[in-house]
């Protein structure tokens, strides 16, 4: 057969192909009759003389046949006296051996559509290298009545080929598809045309049938399997290592020095597109130096545990620190993990980057907070303009400290001016004042007034300061003339729509929406706005 270019022969399978699966298989599905069905010689079931306290159990993955007691069966709750679906407890005398607990159908019963699926794979030679096919296994246990010994008819369908050519290219190609569902998650779909995907997409777990790989083009990638063992350990993982080996043969290399998290993160780029791993590795590089483009000698002082725990995001961080000539260590590696580190980077040169992190050490603070506050202390500190210049701004004895300081004096800060600009723009509505005999409206004037009058009519108005400061709200209050200290009402005026957004009593309750007079008051109030603006239009023109 000729697929794509690359010549292979699609009928072929390895030795003992469906006898190794169904050995593999999870059927987690048992049978049983009662005893009073019996089978001769030619599997034909015959009704016998009732026996109440027994029934025989077929078991597919071993393929054998046990009796039962029903009345321990009972006592364990099984329930299969009434044919029910159940597990299959402490019964199965050879559950010890497959490890599955499984559940128990009545084969008085058909079980249409009784089924069970599993993804398996193998390599197979092509005239090019190999080819890695993987195959969407089904078995049907639906049967005739009475039907004890069910094996499943077995069906399979290929979904799945990653093909590896001597010549060190790759090609993979797909008939799944991944359809997202808001309510159920991710669905996978079995396409009717193969399609060549760029990257390798997870939609199914498979298990590799193990296989000789002696003499074929994997011979000599196999150890590097068991070398990354611990890190790189399913299936799947590692037909994609076989991928990242032949794009990059300097992964051999990170893999033989022990960089095991490092390789586990470059892999995982050639299944996500998202991925931005694979613009910090560039393509086709060969050695470690290339690798990390640096001097591989700049890590020794890392321990082999360190080295194995290093993640890709950590190479753009270890070559900065190399260029600036700082030696890597745990401690500075944990400290420059913070998004804030390349900003603070670009902002500095390599004598104070060094000093940075030589002070930030010191610090009596989790080292991957530490940078964290230091970039936020440096930013208030610029925000208040304090003297940068001076070393006891730059670096304050007690980080944590100062850092709670500065907080505080910026929040003062941020307070005083949210006041003033809400008070410039209640100023701006005091002609919306409204009278009508003794009900007048008016603005709220300060923030400290809308909180008192927030809390009166406990109401969560207080919290609309920010809305107002940004011109994008105004709070009124009702008062009566003759009770100025116990208001009606407040309400809430939207100036872009020109619209009354609320209007609420005392606890939210009352209000223009169940007080047909508040209403009338709200709707001559909203006329004369709208006449002042006619008025000032006028005037302008």
């Amino acid at each position: 057969m000729i697929f794509e270019g690359y010549e292979f022969d699609a009928s072929y399978r390895p030795a003992d192909y469906e006898s190794r699966i169904r050995e593999g298989m999870p059927f987690g599905v048992a049978f049983y009759l009662d005893q009073k069905y019996v089978f001769d010689e030619n599997d034909i079931f015959l009704p016998e003389s009732p026996k109440k306290d027994g029934i025989v159990i077929y078991c597919p993955q071993h393929g054998k046949i046990f009796e039962e007691d029903k009345k321990a069966l009972m006592s364990q709750g099984c329930g299969c006296h009434a044919g029910n679906v159940s597990r299959m407890q402490d019964v199965c005398p050879y559950e010890r051996n497959c490890s599955q607990s499984c559940y128990l159908k009545n084969a008085v019963y058909e079980h249409k559509d009784l089924i069970r699926k599993s993804d398996i794979a193998f390599y197979q030679r092509t005239k090019q290298g190999i080819v890695l096919r993987a195959f969407r296994v089904a078995f049907d246990f639906s049967g005739e009545k009475y039907e004890l010994r069910r094996d499943g008819e077995m069906s399979e369908t290929e979904w799945l080929r990653i093909f590896y050519n001597a010549n060190r290219t790759t090609a993979i190609y797909s008939r799944l598809k991944s359809n997202y569902n808001p309510y159920s998650g991710c669905t996978t779909i079995t396409e009717r045309q193969w399609r060549k995907k760029k990257l390798f997409q997870r939609i199914a777990d498979f298990n590799l049938l193990e296989q000789e790989t002696k003499g074929t083009l994997l011979e000599g990638y196999t150890k590097y399997f068991e070398l990354s063992q611990g890190y790189i350990t399913d299936e799947v993982l590692q037909a994609v290592l076989l991928l990242a080996l032949f794009d990059t043969p300097a992964l051999k290399e990170v893999i033989k020095a022990g960089y095991y998290g490092i390789a586990k993160d470059y892999i995982f780029s050639f299944t996500d597109e998202g991925s931005n791993f694979r613009k910090i590795i560039k393509k086709r590089r060969r050695t470690l130096k290339d690798f990390f483009e640096i001097e591989i000698s700049k890590l020794d002082a890392l321990t082999n545990e360190e080295k194995a725990s290093l993640k890709i995001e950590d190479i753009p961080i270890i070559r900065r620190l190399v260029k600036a000539e700082i030696g890597i260590t745990r401690d500075k590696l944990e400290i420059c993990r913070n998004h804030h580190f390349n900003e603070f980077a670009d902002r500095c040169d390599a004598e104070r980057l060094r000093r940075t992190l030589k002070y930030l050490n010191r610090q009596k603070i989790s080292k991957r907070a530490v940078f964290g506050d230091y970039f936020d202390y440096i930013e208030q500190a610029e925000r208040l303009h304090l003297n940068m210049a001076d070393e006891q701004v730059l670096y304050p004895k007690n980080l944590n400290r100062a850092h709670a300081r500065l907080s505080s004096l910026v929040q003062y800060e941020t307070t005083k001016e949210l006041y003033a600009k809400f008070e410039e723009k209640a100023s701006e509505y005091q002609s919306y004042c409204f009278r009508q005999r003794n009900i007048s409206l008016r603005p709220v004037r300060t923030v400290a007034e809308l909180k008192y009058y927030a809390t009166l009519f406990s109401n969560c108005s207080a919290g609309y300061a920010d809305r107002i400061a940004a011109g994008n709200s105004m709070i009124f209050v009702a008062v009566d003339r003759r009770q100025p200290k116990k208001p009606f009402y407040m309400l809430e005026y939207n100036p872009h729509t020109e619209r009354i957004v609320q209007c609420r009593g005392y606890g939210n309750n009352g209000g223009r929406d169940s007080d047909p007079q508040i209403a009338r008051f709200c709707e001559q109030w909203l006329s004369f706005i709208k006449e002042r603006k006619q008025i000032r239009v006028k005037i302008a023109v």
